[in-house]
């Protein structure tokens, strides 16, 4: 005789209902064909069918018998109530059991659909974890990046976002056009220039959308960035200034951007503000054109702690740390001990022609 494609369980509420539901679940999963499972309906307590029909009408037990549970939930709430489940080793331990029950199941394809009545979210093959989620079927741009005119020295950004109906996260990757290459380490939404060279003037570029299940990809519009030639002005520097940041976070890009920015006619800025404000940090920045080839030594006076790096070019991406203060200095107090630090100087050595190199400053109060 064919069964149908559930049968029904009744039981009782209260500690010997549950066991009852207990045990005949444990029964019933060596039975499991496809197109058959079981429901478990649950009684008020202290009321069997018939004083139930009596009580309160048909109405009342078609009630019941709609909340009935599927066998597949009422395990998973079995095995997992009551248990710890916060560490992977637990985690994994849980999903061992349950792919245990799983597996008393005659019929192997259940296997692969019966945790939690969905298919199953790991699947563990070779010691690998795979994620098991559903078909993945949009993919598409809400921005795409757009041409972008900066100049020499500044920053330029590229915007975009794509979005999905995956359940992870859309997965990016910047690419130049000539050369055509990927750029390392653009893996995000928006392709950051901290600072840019003239030479990147005319320079395109394009980013590429996917999902992280693969399948699906998309490519952005082309965005050309030109960059404007700075006028060459002897005699000035650039100071920029950060309020409630270090000067580690200026060095490694995480301060923002600065609360002001101007021109001062001299490689130093004053340590001094109003109302004897401290907790910020100031960079300064310039060119520094060698009179001729040879060794140069460089010093430092800072209030706090002071950084001076020289580039090998006139571009800051290949700048380096020449010298610095660890703590504080008096005002001009190059060398030896000043205030309450102590003065480093490194020397500079330069085996090319005489040519412009950056310079920057960085301290913290």
């Amino acid at each position: 005789m064919p069964h149908p494609s559930y049968d029904l369980a009744i039981i009782g509420s209260g500690p010997a209902g549950q066991k009852a539901a207990f045990r005949s679940l444990d029964l019933a999963l060596p039975l499991l064909e496809p197109g058959q499972s079981l429901r478990f309906a649950v009684l008020p307590e202290g009321e069997d069918p018939d004083d139930l029909i009596r009580a309160k009408g048909a109405g009342a037990m078609q009630a019941v018998l709609a909340e009935a549970q599927p066998l597949s939930d009422v395990l998973w709430r079995r095995e997992s109530e009551g248990h710890d489940l916060t560490t992977p080793e637990r985690r994994a331990g849980f999903e061992g059991r349950i792919m245990g029950f799983a597996n008393q199941i005659a019929d192997p394809n259940w296997t692969l659909v019966f945790t939690n009545g969905t298919s199953s979210l790991l699947q563990a093959s070779n010691n690998n974890i795979a994620l098991i989620t559903s078909p993945i079927t949009a993919l598409s741009w809400t921005l795409q990046p757009t041409n972008l005119t900066v100049f020499e020295g500044q920053a330029a950004n590229f915007f975009s976002k794509a979005v999905s109906d995956s359940e992870l996260a859309v997965l990016y990757q910047w690419y130049t056009v000539a050369p055509a290459a990927p750029i390392a380490g653009a893996t995000g939404p928006t392709l950051v220039i901290p600072t840019t060279p003239f030479s990147y003037n005319g320079l395109q570029g394009y980013v590429v959308a996917r999902n992280a299940e693969g399948g699906l990809s998309i490519t952005s519009s082309v965005a050309t960035l030109t960059v404007l030639q700075a006028v060459w002005e002897p005699g000035f520097a650039k100071d920029e200034r950060w309020d409630g940041v270090s000067r580690t976070q200026v060095e490694n890009g995480t301060a923002g951007t600065p609360g002001y920015i101007m021109s001062v006619p001299a490689f130093e800025v004053g340590v001094d503000n109003p109302s004897a404000q401290v907790n910020f940090a100031r960079r300064v920045s310039g060119y520094f054109v060698p009179p001729s080839t040879g060794n140069y030594v460089f010093f430092v006076n800072g209030d706090d702690d002071t950084d001076l790096f020289i580039s090998t070019d006139n571009t800051p991406g290949n700048k380096r740390l020449v010298c610095q203060e660890t703590a504080w200095s008096n005002p001009w107090t190059w060398v030896g001990q000043g205030g309450g630090g102590h003065r480093f100087a490194a020397g500079f050595t330069s085996d090319e022609p005489a040519e412009t190199v950056v310079a920057q400053i960085l301290h913290a109060l």
